[in-house]
């Protein structure tokens, strides 16, 4: 009603996750075209003015795999980042798309779809050099982590930033994390 564009394309994009654990019932599922309508984008190479925020990024903050996929298949750059940090939302300057999916992939479908479309599960998303299946193991994301590593086992072992996986998810109390990383 203010007009803020932004703030309502964000809340829009994380309805699934503001209505978690209430007890009022979620919004159908939107078609790729109804989703692309309410957003009020026009085609997939979108920009939020200013931002950088594209179509690809709002459809990652879903969790749907399939609006991800399509944007991809419409044209959507996996490369592009954020051109200008928005705190209040938890997003940095020169975010990916990797690394926005990491803070709010809630299975590992959208980071799989990532990765076999091409993002690069190796570029460090921080000053410290922190890379997403760090921020997965940091947060307990136990199917995430497993994506990175069906993409590529030598995550779950290398030293990445300063520590690898495993010890993230132990240094942050991800106890069923860690014991599947030692498990497997």
């Amino acid at each position: 009603s203010d007009g803020d564009l932004l703030f309502y394309r964000m809340l829009h994009a994380k309805t699934s996750w503001l209505l978690d654990g209430c007890s009022v019932e979620e919004p159908a599922e939107e078609t790729f075209d109804e989703w692309m309508a309410s957003m009020r984008f026009e085609t997939a190479r979108d920009r939020v003015k200013g931002s950088g925020l594209t179509p690809l990024n709002f459809a990652i903050m879903t969790g749907r795999a399939d609006l991800v996929e399509a944007l991809l298949d419409g044209g959507a750059s996996l490369t592009s980042k954020i051109k200008q940090g928005i705190p209040a939302h938890a997003l940095a300057k020169g975010a990916t798309a990797l690394s926005i999916a990491v803070q709010c992939a809630r299975d590992g479908s959208v980071i799989e779809l990532l990765l076999r479309r091409g993002a690069d599960s190796r570029q460090g998303i921080d000053f410290a050099g922190t890379t997403p299946v760090n921020v997965c193991s940091i947060t307990g994301n136990t199917e995430s982590v497993r994506a990175f590593l069906q993409h590529d086992p030598t995550l779950g072992w290398e030293m990445i930033g300063y520590m690898p996986p495993i010890a993230w998810a132990f240094c942050f109390g991800q106890s069923h994390l860690f014991a599947v990383l030692r498990d497997e």
